[in-house]
């Protein structure tokens, strides 16, 4: 009860807050929050993005049932972060001084391709697609499991 107040607090004061900031409305304020993000928050951003409900529990799952080729998922995710940290830096960077927000955005300024970036951006949502999925799949078994388990 006490951790659902503090949520609900903390959503209410980030709701307040920029509701009184008067920022223009651009792609890049709401996709990257106008660039402004501290090494903290974006630590944070980057940790909630790699340690999903599947990263956690579907994967250990997995393993549980599979055995050995979980291992595969398992190094993903390390490499991954690993290279994050050396990588998304220069990433950021690189948007930040060519106005680039997507991906998509990316290609097309990189290479002077529309297509390309077209691609990019169609293959990127048929991509969020399903691991959109696997995170709402993954979420409704954890509340499956919990409803349950035996009160304490």
């Amino acid at each position: 009860m006490l951790c659902g107040a503090i949520v609900l607090g903390a959503m209410l004061g980030a709701l307040v807050y920029g509701h009184r900031e008067s920022r223009r409305r651009t792609m890049s304020e709401w996709a990257v929050g106008g660039r402004r993000f501290g090494s903290w928050i974006f630590w944070f951003v980057n940790a909630g993005e790699i340690y999903t409900t599947f990263a956690v529990l579907g994967i250990a799952g997995y393993a549980w049932a599979y055995g050995a080729p979980a291992t595969i998922a398992f190094t993903s995710v390390s490499l991954a972060s690993a290279l994050g940290y050396w990588l998304m830096p220069q990433i950021w960077a690189a948007g930040r001084r060519h106005g680039l927000v997507t991906q998509a955005d990316f290609f097309a300024h990189h290479y002077g391709s529309i297509w390309l970036s077209v691609v990019v951006g169609v293959a990127g949502i048929a991509a969020l697609v399903v691991y959109v999925q696997i995170q709402i799949t993954a979420l409704a078994l954890e509340f499956a499991a919990a409803v349950r388990s035996p009160a304490r």
